[in-house]
């Protein structure tokens, strides 16, 4: 018997030979080969002969009768091996379907039903039965999952790489690349000169040192197919793969490199929705790792000029990202990467680029397969909105001493509870005895048996349960794993309730999601009612937690009234000293009482204003909140405005960001984003959905956006300074003191101290 931890998976084109790379217990890498997997679908058949009609079509077929189930009933189908491969797979599938016979699993890729199937998981160490061969290949005979720990000590490369434009954007067709940077163990490695030679240079290195993970940045989008375009181009062989293959892209649109794990982290930055920019920098700043300011800047227009007359600033700029991607890579993400890969049951080399909700069906696909539901099929359907949390609209201005009361996992809570799952949900003209039903809107759900998410919640909670208690036992290094299992298991069991509401989902059922919302604003609402009376005031709510003014004496009576009324669990999640709320709901800022600043919905922490408004804001609620001096906060706004006025503000800190959210062409109205990224476009610049625009409003004639250039194509003596004042740092300062100041006005004028505003 041996120890292999799998690191990647894939199969033989055109057979169901599976391909399991992985690391022994010595240390030792490690192809080992599947050969007895079949790939099957499953169909129903009532009309028998016609269904055998079809399948005479098809040679080599293996034949069960089998009893599934289907969002809880039990049905009667056929389930039909593929003996010699799985290319007939879609061909059968639509060929029945055709016949009117459903259809099943056909659209499940064979080494995701390989990992659902078989007591397997990615990133986790298996007892593996092997034979070897005369060609050296180590085929499976049996393999069986052991344990998610400890984690292999992993190779891990980190690439970063330059292209030279000759017009805009670097373009894969024509520009070459100049520069890659690759980081280690063993440090720093510069691959320059001739591009040919830097990309043959690059295979061997990987080759040479073989890593088992190598991290980029925008790596599957960018970078991979860049490289992978310039090779071809110039006919290079990039056989980085552990079989001597090149990369290519797979599932989920990452890019594939057999054997080993390509992480892009951008795919974090949406783990982290503090990150406005999107940028590897902004990652770094988040981490605790590097300062956004202290990375070398370098744009795509300076770097021509950058690489004839100053060689060693281009190195700097390359060798701080690879830098950067290295140890955020090895010290903050690969073992949540590999927690959320064990848990999931999706591979490493893509568990990151997969969005939550396929993460989440991924994980339920494994648990209703070990419970002997058929996994539906996807379907296309049109979004249907329902009701969801219940928000209280804040009464405008100051309130101090107020705690929030935080229903600890609510909504996984709820669907435990009630047991609120596709297959429990009981249809109108069903007659059911023992049931629950969900207030509002009348779904109704058995008691018995538990349903699907109902039992994968609890498998969630009682391993959350469980990590909790280890952390309590092991050493430092122990608990940095423990802490990423945790981060992932929570990840996933909070998003199991946004999972029952996407109509993209396998097992998606409106009144799953519509009664789970419906339960939630009953439990916040009685909640709330309980607190009233027992004298609490009400601040504000939102969707799982509650704000009430503080009465130390009766905060436990208060707790233990709702958990014992309600029946969910709830706990004391925060004790704010001060807190301002603006107009509008899910808009407010609040200092704790251990002296943090949290700022909720407000222009200082989201992607769309200037940085210098977003600083001046934060600095306003900063006085605000620490000092109660509006007068102060007046002066800091007369400063900042004068030192904008007389150009000391940096010209970067007046950008203002904007996400292009769908191709260029089919935007009918043209917001000032838009128009420069048109204008970066003409230039010949990439412009890609997703991706951020950067632009400045500069003086002029018409609307602001006749007058936006975008970064870095701004002359600081065309800004204008006006604009900034009234529209970018006015209105910031102004949503703040409005709510706290009775006599309000523009710089100048008399302010008033604060604690007659306060409730």
């Amino acid at each position: 018997m041996t120890k292999i931890w799998l690191l990647d998976i894939g199969y033989k084109p055109g057979t169901s030979e599976i391909h399991l790379w992985g690391i022994k217990d010595s240390g030792e890498r490690i192809l080992a080969v599947d050969r007895s997997f079949r790939q099957y679908l499953y169909t129903t058949y009532g009309d028998k002969k016609m269904a055998e009609e079809e399948l005479r079509k098809f040679h080599n077929l293996r034949l069960e009768k089998v009893t599934g189930r289907i969002f809880g009933r039990e049905i009667d189908l056929l389930k039909i091996f593929f003996e010699d491969g799985s290319e007939d797979v879609n061909k059968l599938a639509n060929r029945l379907r055709r016949r009117g016979l459903q259809v099943f699993e056909d659209d499940i890729r064979l080494t995701s039903k390989y990992l659902i199937d078989r007591p397997v998981k990615p990133s986790s160490w298996h007892d593996v039965e092997l034979s070897e061969h005369d060609n050296g290949v180590s085929e499976i005979s049996s393999i069986n999952f052991v344990s998610n720990e400890p984690i292999p000590e992993l190779k891990v490369l980190s690439l970063h790489m330059v292209a030279l434009p000759t017009k805009g954007s670097p373009n894969p067709k024509k520009d070459p690349i100049i520069l890659m940077t690759l980081v280690d163990s063993m440090g720093v490695t510069y691959l320059e000169g001739e591009e040919s030679k830097i990309l043959q240079r690059f295979v061997e290195y990987v080759q040479e040192r073989d890593p088992d993970v190598i991290a980029g940045f925008d790596s599957n989008e960018w970078m991979w197919p860049y490289i992978m375009e310039r090779a071809k181009h110039i006919g290079v062989s990039l056989s980085v793969g552990r079989g001597g293959s090149s990369p290519h892209r797979s599932l989920y649109g990452h890019v594939s490199i057999e054997g080993r794990a390509s992480l892009d982290l951008k795919d974090m930055v949406d783990e982290i929705p503090e990150l406005q920019l999107e940028s590897l920098e902004e990652l770094a700043e988040y981490f605790g790792l590097r300062k956004i300011e202290e990375f070398t800047e370098l744009t795509d227009p300076e770097l021509p000029a950058a690489w004839r007359q100053n060689l060693q600033l281009v190195k700097n700029y390359s060798r701080e990202r690879a830098e950067a991607i290295y140890h955020l890579t090895t010290q903050e993400i690969l073992g949540y990467a590999i927690a959320l890969s064990s848990l999931t049951g999706i591979p490493l080399d893509h568990v990151l680029t997969a969005a939550v909700g396929f993460r989440v069906e991924a994980y339920l696909m494994k648990e209703a397969h070990k419970r002997g539901e058929v996994i539906p099929p996807r379907q296309e359907r049109r979004p249907s909105g329902y009701v969801g949390g219940y928000v209280w609209k804040p009464k405008p201005g100051l309130v101090e001493d107020v705690i929030v009361l935080d229903f600890k996992s609510m909504y996984p809570n709820i669907m435990v509870k009630y047991n609120v799952s596709p297959d429990t949900l009981i249809h109108p003209d069903e007659e059911i005895e023992d049931f629950y039903e969900a207030p509002e809107v009348g779904h109704r759900f058995r008691k018995e048996p538990p349903g699907l998410y109902k039992e994968a919640l609890l498998r969630l909670i009682q391993y959350r349960d469980s990590i909790k208690e280890r952390l309590k036992k092991v050493d430092q290094e122990r608990k940095k794993i423990l802490r990423a299992q945790e981060k992932a298991v929570k990840v996933i069991t909070n998003a199991i309730y946004g999972y029952a509401g996407w109509v993209g989902a396998r097992w998606y059922v409106k009144e799953v999601a519509e009664a789970a919302a419906a339960w939630g604003r009953w439990i916040v609402k009685t909640a709330a009612k309980i607190a009233e009376e027992l004298g609490f005031e009400i601040v504000y709510g939102d969707t799982d937690s509650l704000f009430v003014k503080n009465i130390p004496e009766k905060t436990s009576l208060l707790v233990e009234s709702i958990q014992r009324r309600t029946g969910v669990e709830i706990k004391l999640e925060k004790h704010y000293i001060r807190l301002l709320f603006t107009e509008a709901k899910k808009k407010y800022a609040g200092l704790t009482r251990d002296g943090e600043l949290e700022i909720v919905g407000l222009e200082a922490v989201r992607g769309d204003w200037s940085r210098a408004a977003k600083k001046l804001q934060k600095e306003i609620i900063e006085v605000v909140l620490r000092e109660l001096d509006v007068e102060k906060a007046e002066r800091i706004w007369s400063r900042r405005t004068r030192e904008l006025k007389e150009g000391k503000v940096p010209l970067r800190e007046l950008i203002i960001w904007k996400k292009i959210t769908k191709p260029l062409d089919e935007y009918a109205v043209l917001a000032p984003h838009v128009v420069a990224a048109q204008i970066l476009r003409d230039k010949g610049f990439r412009v890609d959905v997703g991706g951020k625009i950067g632009y400045i409003v500069e003086r002029g004639e018409g609307k602001i956006r006749d007058r936006v250039s975008p970064f870095p194509f701004v002359n600081k003596e065309n800004v204008d300074l006006e604009y900034y004042v009234e529209h970018q740092l006015n209105p910031v300062v102004e949503r703040i003191l409005k709510v706290v100041s009775q006599n309000f006005a523009k710089p100048g004028s008399r302010k008033m101290g604060l604690r007659r505003f306060m409730s």
